[in-house]
């Protein structure tokens, strides 16, 4: 047979043939569209730290703390202070504060104990927005990242954590005098420093001073309300509002609220204040005439409950009001019922003392219905039920977290460990084996004479 010349590959008939050969025995080439998301495989998708506590125990005199996980697991070792100190973790992250034969130096770990940041600085912060901040030996202070690679080099006397995008940092002016402002993330100025006092930005709203009056500032500089409150009587927004004072004692301030577009919604007119929860509501409470004549302390006011446009979702008719957690707040009301109601003010649940609600559960008492030799707080549910077969007796009571878990601190009741931790479900997860009947300090954790064991203590 012939060879082939070259200029029959040139003809059209031959290089059609040709390419559909090669077309059906090539690999198919995927068309892909440019604005559609990636494949679930390659999205990245955040990965949430492991959650880690810091415990610390006691040796005589010699206090030393670690860190354990979500189990009571170690897995930061213990070490004694003043040598090494932890703080609490949050988002994957701790300082460690550490004392070298006099000489103190603050770093950044992680949950599995890495180093991010060494123990070159002064003071370390926590993350807060992907950003820490650093303050050098020499008293300036920057920001670095969470790969330890610094971001802003220090420059300023003085850094607070971001929030909503912003910073605020000080700067020194004439005659040492300090200023506030705001700068971004590359350290630009969005805010030049010209306020005596500032507060962070929260629901994209910041209060700021000029001397003692107050005011607020939008993400960009720009007041959305006169400076006319009063300093120290004006808060940061929360849930869309903010409350605020006129007065310039706590005998004669009374207060009201304004929204983020600096309207004051609620008049000035209570005497106590708290801020809006998450339910969309927020208790305060009203002056009496006796207490306008005699300036009688506002704790005594009647309260109730406001909703942000400007109407009461329960009237002031309680004598306590706490804040709404879950939907559901502790009262007391005129007629001596005392408990728990939902957010349209009907009774839910009778106790004599309670707590906000965390996870589901409480920390309540039932003094007029109480027999039990472990007295009568308990953690409880909405109904009432104890969560747990033990009572913890003696502490400071926490909030449970996002893992489910509460950090009960009973330093001053036991002389080896400083907390118990306590998990929704599975109780107590630290100290080892206090989840057993007697096992824990009866100072702290009590058994029901039903659920002890041998050797039990009395």
């Amino acid at each position: 047979m012939k060879a082939i010349s070259s200029n029959l590959w040139q003809s059209g008939p031959v290089v059609l043939l040709l390419s559909a050969l090669m077309a059906c025995t090539s690999t198919p080439t995927l068309l892909v569209d440019p604005l559609s998301p990636p494949p679930l495989a390659t999205q990245s998708i955040p990965q949430v730290p492991p959650p880690r506590y810091v415990v610390c125990t006691w040796d005589g005199p010699t206090k030393s703390c670690g860190v354990v996980d979500e189990h009571g697991a170690i897995v930061i070792d213990f070490e004694a202070l003043p040598g090494r100190m932890l703080y609490g973790f949050k988002d994957g992250y701790t300082v460690v504060r550490l004392d070298r034969d006099g000489e103190v130096r603050e770093m950044l770990i992680d949950s599995d104990g890495k180093t991010v940041l060494e123990p070159l600085y002064a003071s370390v912060g926590l993350p807060s927005e992907g950003l820490v901040v650093v303050r050098e030996v020499d008293g300036l202070c920057g920001y670095a990242d969470t790969t330890g690679a610094m971001v802003l080099e220090p420059q300023w006397p003085s850094c607070e954590a971001f929030s909503e995008g912003r910073a605020r940092v000080f700067e020194t002016v004439e005659d040492f005098v300090e200023r506030h402002g705001f700068i971004d993330t590359s350290g630009q100025w969005v805010v030049e420093p010209q306020y005596q006092d500032a507060d962070d930005f929260h629901n994209g709203r910041a209060r700021v001073c000029i001397k003692l009056d107050c005011g607020y500032i939008d993400l960009d500089g720009h007041p959305i309300t006169e400076f006319e409150f009063f300093y120290g009587y004006a808060d940061d927004f929360f849930n869309g509002m903010a409350f605020v004072g006129d007065g310039e004692s706590a005998d004669t301030v009374h207060y009201g609220y304004v929204d983020t577009a600096g309207k004051l919604i609620w008049p000035m007119k209570f005497a106590t204040h708290n801020r809006f929860t998450a339910d969309g509501l927020a208790v305060a409470g009203l002056y009496n005439e006796y207490q306008l004549y005699t300036h009688h302390p506002p704790r005594a006011s009647p309260v109730g409950y406001i909703r942000t446009d400007g109407t009461w979702a329960i009237e002031p008719n309680l004598i306590k009001g706490d804040d709404f957690s879950e939907g559901l707040a502790f009262v007391e009301t005129k007629e001596g019922w005392r408990g728990y109601i939902d957010v349209h003010g009907s009774q839910v649940l009778a106790a004599d003392y309670g707590m906000p609600f965390s996870a589901g559960l409480a920390h309540m008492a039932f003094d007029s219905d109480c027999d039990s030799s472990c007295g009568c707080w308990t953690f409880a549910d909405r109904d009432g039920s104890a969560a747990f077969p033990f009572v913890v007796t003696n502490g400071f009571f926490n909030p449970f977290d996002e893992n489910g878990i509460a950090r009960v601190e009973i330093e001053p009741y036991n002389d080896v460990y400083s907390e118990v931790l306590l998990h929704r479900e599975r109780g107590i997860i630290w100290p080892p084996s206090w989840d057993e009947p007697g096992v824990g300090s009866p100072n702290v954790v009590c058994w029901p004479e039903s659920e002890k064991g041998e050797g039990s203590p009395q």
